[in-house]
């Protein structure tokens, strides 16, 4: 005898093609609607029917799946196939009282549904349109009953170092983030929080995450862009962490990668979320990742501003000022920053406004208690001992630094390393060309993907300027990459355009390259 439920499957799986053809057969062969029908065919001559109209098929499925059986739905459901009430009430409490279902997890169900639904309306794009409607309408009510029921994922990390000032650029980033842009806008608010190695971007974007995570009925979500040996993770690779994040189990997640960045932003643009991404390296890290979802957030860290989104909100960070460090380093260490100012103020200064050295400091004087706050100063007053100081167990300013610059391409690197070989003070692109021993525009090149990283600070006057800590630490990489030779002989060009320079600025006469 012909199964008429295989011979309806065959056409309709025929019809959709590729984009929904193969979920319905996976459904047709040994699925749980499919058992059910034969335990309750011998009872009920209407039951193969059951699978042959998709609203009913659909109630089957969500009772397998989530174990609740939604009544109301499956009687409307069965009135095309059973004409009398009793009848078709005496089928849905048979199928109540049948031990067949396999209950998921709520987050579970409901990425399956949209898998679903995004499957249908790829099928309507081809024309199907009159099969999938009465289907789509039923995955649409099991979304509505499912979502309630949703747990609020809180992925982001505790915040464990104290914060202080960064009062303009918390009010800066709130006032984006309750912005919505209006209705005109289809994509999420883009936040990017930018400043040099150990500056505190990551902790402004921490904080702010907190602070406006009971907005976003989805939940907050964290993603580090940077693993602990300092290499940087892809888009896709966030992407399939988010996705079990948010409670998609791992066997479901599309071996893919352009599948599991789609699978992400249909998810997010379901319900507003708030996503804070850390330590990203480029715009491209940042941009398949945007939910297409005016409601939600996301929040990018990073050494360089995402300048280049042109919807994202830039709120760059520069070192603290003298007090507010001192305000920081007496939250770190407490009462002993009041009886020895004069010492505390000469750590300050030391730590030239990095909230991560002055962090560092605090934890070194805590953990060591008889250490005094003077002779702390006088260790970190030694440029040869300031570094390696300015660590605490596995965390280091050193390391912040390293895997900062882990990324720069060669010309970038040797510039930064030979600047800070040679204490340069004034940079500027025809200084750098002599160094470099190149053309001014390489030159020029080089130092704007410095700044990019957020390793150099450029001013109006066209010149760059170097922080003094990261400078120490060039100067380190320095002695141990290059050498001596190389060192010297950039020094040697370094001289003889300076001669030249002076040459020119007393005949007037322009300095070639």
């Amino acid at each position: 005898m012909i199964d008429p439920f295989t011979t309806a499957v065959g056409l309709a799986a025929k019809l959709l093609g590729d984009a929904f053809g193969p979920k319905l057969k996976a459904w047709a062969k040994g699925s749980e609607p499919r058992q059910l029908v034969k335990l309750l065919k011998a009872e009920h001559p209407a039951a193969p029917k059951l699978l042959l109209q998709p609203a009913v098929l659909l109630e089957l499925w969500w009772y397998s799946r989530y174990g609740e059986l939604r009544e109301a739905e499956l009687l409307a459901a069965l009135r095309p196939i059973v004409a009398d009430a009793q009848e078709r009430q005496a089928l849905a409490d048979a199928i109540r009282t049948t031990q067949w279902r396999v209950v998921p997890r709520d987050a579970q169900l409901h990425w399956e549904l949209l898998c679903l639904r995004r499957e249908l309306q790829e099928a309507q794009a081809a024309g199907h349109v009159a099969l999938l409607t009465e289907m789509e309408a039923a995955i649409e009510r099991a979304l509505a009953a499912v979502r309630p029921r949703l747990s609020v994922v809180r992925g982001l990390l505790a915040e464990t170092d104290p914060f202080v000032d960064r009062d303009s650029e918390l009010a800066e980033a709130d006032a984006c983030i309750a912005d919505d842009g209006g209705p005109e806008e289809a994509s999420a608010r883009v936040l990017s929080c930018s400043g040099m190695p150990g500056v505190g971007s990551s902790a402004l974007g921490l904080r702010l995450a907190h602070r406006h995570a009971e907005r976003f009925p989805g939940g907050a979500l964290y993603a580090d862009f940077r693993r602990a040996n300092g290499e940087q993770r892809s888009p896709e690779e966030v992407a399939a962490q988010l996705l079990r994040d948010v409670g998609v189990v791992p066997e479901a997640i599309p071996s893919d990668a352009t599948a599991q960045l789609g699978t992400l932003r249909s998810l997010l643009a379901e319900t507003p979320f708030l996503l804070l991404l850390d330590n990203v390296r480029q715009e491209e890290d940042v941009r398949p990742l945007i939910p297409a979802n005016r409601a939600s957030v996301v929040i990018a860290t990073s050494g360089a501003a995402l300048a280049g989104i042109t919807i994202a909100r830039l709120v760059p960070l520069r070192p603290l000022a003298d007090a507010d460090g001192l305000a920081l380093l007496r939250r770190l260490v407490g009462p002993r920053v009041t009886q020895q100012p004069d010492a505390a103020g000469e750590i300050v200064r030391a730590c030239q406004g990095l909230p991560l050295a002055l962090s560092l400091a605090g934890a070194r004087l805590r953990r060591r208690p008889q250490l005094t706050l003077s002779a702390y100063a006088r260790t970190l007053a030694d440029e040869r001992q300031r570094l390696a100081s300015l660590a605490d167990g596995k965390r280091a300013l050193s390391a912040a630094f390293a895997a900062s610059t882990s990324g720069l391409g060669q010309p970038e690197r040797r510039l930064l390393l030979l600047l800070a070989a040679l204490d340069v003070g004034v940079i500027e692109p025809s200084i750098c060309a002599a160094l470099l021993d190149g053309e001014e525009a390489a030159a020029t090149a080089a130092l704007e993907g410095l700044e990019d990283e957020g390793l150099l600070t450029s001013a109006a006057d066209g010149r760059w300027s170097m922080h003094g800590l990261l400078r120490l630490w060039a100067r380190e990489c320095a002695e141990r990459e290059l050498e001596q030779d190389v060192i010297t002989s950039a020094n040697d060009r370094r001289v003889r355009w300076l001669v030249e320079a002076a040459n020119a600025r007393s005949t007037g006469t322009p300095v070639e390259d």
